[in-house]
C-alpha cells in the first residue's frame, strides 16, 4: 500500500513539474512576443542614432568645466589647479625621455618575474600555515612568511623605482578616499561644498588618467589604479606575513598587464606618451584660457567662443541627452505599466541582468540568480521600489501615473540604485532599445528563466539588498566602505564541479595551488580555493572529494542590511 501512494505521489509531482514547465515556456513565448512590440515601439530607426549624437556632444572634448554655486565658472579652483596640469605635463615628458633611454625592459620584466616568484613563496607559506599541526609549527611559518614578505616589499619598491612610467601621476593616489570626499560633497546644496566637490573632481580627472595609442584605445589608466590600491594595500603594515586574497588577486591583474605593455615595446609606449602629453596640453591650454577669461576653442569646434557661450552650449547638450533619456525612460515605464505585474517583473529582472552581470557568468549563472534575488529582495523596501518627485523621472511620467502600482518598475527606476538607468551611461540605451541580436536573445532568455525559477521558488535566505563588483571599480576600491549600515554576506562556493572525480584526484597528489580559505558558518565548513590546471576551485575541506566551481568575490560580492 505504502508502495502504491508512493507511486501516485511521484506522479502528481511529476504532472505538476510539467505543467509548472509547460506554463513557463508559455509565458517565456508571450513575454518574448511583447519585448519584440516593445522594442518596435519605442526603438525606432533613428533613436540609437540620436542618443550616441547627443551623448557625443554631452561630452564634448572631455574638459571638465567646474560651475560654482552661481552658475559661472569655478575660477578659483580651475586656477589653483593648473600647476598640478603643469607639472603632470612635465612628468609624462620625464617619462617618455626615461623609456627613450632604456635599452630594454628586459631588468623590469626580471623584476616583474621575481615579485611573481615571491607571492608563490608566500602562498605556498600560507598553504603551510593552515594545514600546521602545532602553534610552533604555525609561528615557525609566520616568521619565516614575515622575513618573505619584507623580501617582496623590497620587490616592489625595486619595481616602483625602476619603471615610474608604469605608475599613475601622483603615485601612489588613494582612489578609495577620492571617491568618499565627492561623493561627501557633490550632495550638498551650499556654496563651500559646491566648491570643495569642483576641487576634488577636477583633481581626480587630473591625476586618474593614464596613456592611450593614437586612436585612443587601450586605455591603462585602471593597470596604474590598480597598482596605487594595491601599493597603499601592502604598506598598510610592512610587519605583515601573508598576503590577504585581495591583494594576491591584484598581483596577478597589475604584473599580467604591465607585461602586456612592456611587450607593445619600446617605440609604441613613446608614441602612447606622445599622445598623452599632447592632450594634456590641450587641456592646459583650455584651463588657461578659462581662467584668464579668453575665448576657448574645443576640439573640433571650428571657432573660439566665450566663456558664457561654451556654458551655455555645455548646459544646453547636457539638458537635450537628459530630457532625451528620460523621455524615452518614462516612454519604457509607461509602455510596461499597462502589462500585468508578472510581465513587468520579468522586463525588470532581465533588464538588470542584461545591464548588470552580461555574459561574465559561469554557465551556471549563480550571480545572475543572486543578483535577481536582490531585485526581488528590494520589492518589499519602500526605499527600493518606491518612485517620487525626488527621482528625475517623475516629472516625465503622465500625470495620472499611479506608480505605486508599479513597484517592480520602480525599482529598476529608482535614481541612484542602478547606474546603467543614467542619462549619461551608455547602458541606458538597452532599457528602450532591447538588444535583439543573437546573443542578446539569447541573454533574454536565459534570464527570463532565472526570473520565472525565481518567481516560483524564492531564496528566503539571501537577504542581499546591495551589491558590487571590485573588478568595475576604478582603482579596484572597496565601495562597502561607503556605505552605512550594511555587512557582507559571506562566501559561498559553486556548483558541484562535473569532473568533481578527476579534480579531486588532483588534490590529493598536491598538484594544485593554494589560493586561501573561507568559512560558511552557517554549514560550519571550511573551504579551500585551490588552483588546479591553471583554474580556480573550491574543495570541502572535511571532505575533499567535493570539489566545487569557484565564485570569484572580486566580481559580485553581496550586501544585507544590518538589523
Amino acid at each position: 500500500m505504502y508502495f502504491f501512494v508512493h507511486i501516485i505521489s511521484l506522479l502528481f509531482a511529476s504532472q505538476e513539474l510539467w505543467a509548472k514547465s509547460k506554463l513557463d515556456q508559455a509565458v517565456l513565448t508571450e513575454y518574448l512576443k511583447i519585448q519584440k512590440e516593445y522594442a518596435e515601439t519605442t526603438c525606432g530607426l533613428a533613436t540609437e542614432q540620436t542618443y550616441k549624437d547627443l551623448d557625443v556632444k554631452y561630452r564634448g572634448d572631455g574638459n571638465f568645466i567646474p560651475v560654482a554655486f552661481d552658475q559661472k565658472v569655478d575660477q578659483k579652483t580651475v586656477k589653483a589647479n593648473l600647476p598640478l596640469i603643469k607639472e603632470k605635463i612635465a612628468w609624462i615628458k620625464t617619462q617618455s625621455e626615461l623609456i627613450k633611454k632604456t635599452p630594454s625592459f628586459e631588468e623590469v620584466l626580471q623584476i616583474l618575474k621575481r615579485i611573481e616568484n615571491e607571492v608563490q613563496v608566500l602562498q605556498e607559506a600560507k598553504k603551510d600555515f593552515f594545514f600546521a599541526k602545532t602553534n610552533d609549527q604555525k609561528k615557525d611559518i609566520e616568521e619565516r612568511a614575515q622575513k618573505q614578505f619584507a623580501q617582496m616589499m623590497k620587490e616592489v619598491e625595486n619595481l616602483k623605482n625602476a619603471a615610474p612610467y608604469l605608475q599613475s601621476f601622483k603615485f601612489p593616489l588613494d582612489h578609495l578616499e577620492l571617491r568618499a570626499e565627492y561623493e561627501k560633497f557633490k550632495g550638498m546644496n551650499t556654496k563651500e561644498a559646491r566648491a570643495k566637490a569642483n576641487s576634488i573632481y577636477l583633481y581626480r580627472r587630473i591625476v586618474q588618467d593614464g596613456s592611450y595609442d593614437e586612436n585612443l584605445t587601450r586605455n591603462d589608466s585602471v593597470i596604474r589604479a590598480g597598482f596605487d590600491t594595491l601599493y597603499l594595500s601592502l604598506n598598510k603594515d610592512k610587519n605583515r606575513t601573508f598576503l590577504t586574497d585581495n591583494e594576491r588577486a591584484d598581483f596577478k591583474y597589475v604584473l599580467t598587464n604591465f607585461k602586456i605593455l612592456l611587450d607593445l615595446g619600446k617605440e609604441t609606449l613613446v608614441s602612447r606618451y606622445d599622445e598623452w602629453a599632447s592632450r594634456t596640453e590641450r587641456s592646459l591650454t583650455f584651463y588657461q584660457d578659462l581662467a584668464d577669461g579668453k575665448k576657448i576653442k574645443s576640439d573640433g569646434a571650428v571657432s573660439a567662443a566665450d566663456i558664457a557661450t561654451i556654458l551655455e552650449d555645455r548646459a544646453r547638450s547636457l539638458y537635450n541627452l537628459k530630457e532625451f533619456v528620460l523621455k524615452k525612460e518614462a516612454e519604457a515605464y509607461t509602455y510596461w505599466s499597462k502589462k500585468s505585474e508578472l510581465f513587468q517583473y520579468l522586463y525588470a529582472i532581465e533588464t538588470i541582468l542584461y545591464a548588470e552581470v552580461g555574459r561574465i557568468d559561469a554557465p551556471d549563472a549563480l550571480e545572475r540568480r543572486d543578483v535577481a534575488q536582490v531585485v526581488i529582495n528590494r520589492f518589499s523596501h519602500p526605499v527600493y521600489s518606491e518612485i517620487s518627485s525626488a527621482d528625475s523621472i517623475f516629472d516625465y511620467l503622465p500625470k495620472d501615473m499611479k506608480t505605486k502600482d508599479n513597484k517592480w518598475l520602480n525599482v529598476l527606476f529608482k535614481e541612484g540604485e542602478f547606474s546603467f538607468t543614467y542619462f549619461y551611461i551608455p547602458g541606458n540605451l538597452h532599457i528602450y532599445c532591447p538588444d535583439m541580436t543573437k546573443v542578446g536573445q539569447f541573454l533574454r532568455r536565459e534570464n527570463v528563466r532565472i526570473a520565472l525559477e525565481l518567481l516560483n521558488n524564492p531564496r528566503k535566505n539571501f537577504p542581499a539588498l546591495r551589491y558590487f563588483s571590485r573588478m568595475s571599480m576604478y582603482g579596484r576600491i572597496e565601495m562597502d566602505s561607503l556605505w552605512d549600515g550594511y555587512k557582507p554576506l559571506g562566501e559561498v562556493p559553486g556548483k558541484l564541479t562535473r569532473n568533481t572525480k578527476k579534480l579531486a584526484e588532483l588534490f590529493k597528489q598536491d598538484r594544485y595551488k593554494f589560493l586561501y580559505d573561507f568559512t560558511v558558518a552557517d554549514k560550519k565548513k571550511t573551504y579551500l580555493v585551490v588552483e588546479i590546471q591553471g583554474r580556480p576551485y573550491v574543495v570541502d575541506f572535511s571532505n575533499p572529494k567535493q570539489v566545487y566551481y569557484y565564485r570569484n568575490p572580486n566580481q559580485f560580492r553581496y550586501f544585507a542590511p544590518v538589523k
